[in-house]
């Protein structure tokens, strides 16, 4: 009857193990890219260098929350940026500000960024350096 019931409880274990790898393999995807293009604060417009990291979550995630990833966008040497709140129509990924006003969109297709940040509002074309 012991020995019954431990093989239970190791077989529950490794299906717990195996689920959890699941989870954690394929819930996320990352894709990273370089923005080359400019930034306009109080009329004064100057070229600018971003990267941008995008999470997406995926089919084990969705159920979560409306939003269908996040983005973080760096400014060397000038600061950090966070967007929670993504929505995906097609190609392109609408930014979103914790207000639920859209903050701009971002083309998965042709790279093209316009996003309004506190550093002021950026416009450029982004390559993609890296996939997660």
């Amino acid at each position: 009857m012991i020995v019954k019931v431990i093989k239970y409880l190791v077989a529950l274990v490794a299906l717990l193990a195996v689920l959890l790898i699941a989870l954690r393999n394929f819930s996320e995807g990352e894709t990273r890219y370089e923005c080359k293009g400019t930034i306009t604060h109080d009329g004064t417009t100057e070229p600018i260098l971003a990267y941008v990291k995008f999470t997406e979550y995926r089919l084990m995630l969705s159920w979560s929350g409306e939003s269908y990833g996040n983005l973080h966008l760096e400014f060397p040497n000038r600061g950090v940026e966070y967007f929670s709140n993504i929505r995906k129509v097609g190609d392109q990924l609408q930014i979103m500000g914790y207000d639920g006003r859209m903050k701009g969109n971002f083309s998965t297709l042709s790279g093209a960024l316009f996003l309004k940040t506190n550093l002021g509002l950026i416009e450029g074309r982004c390559v993609r350096i890296e996939k997660l």
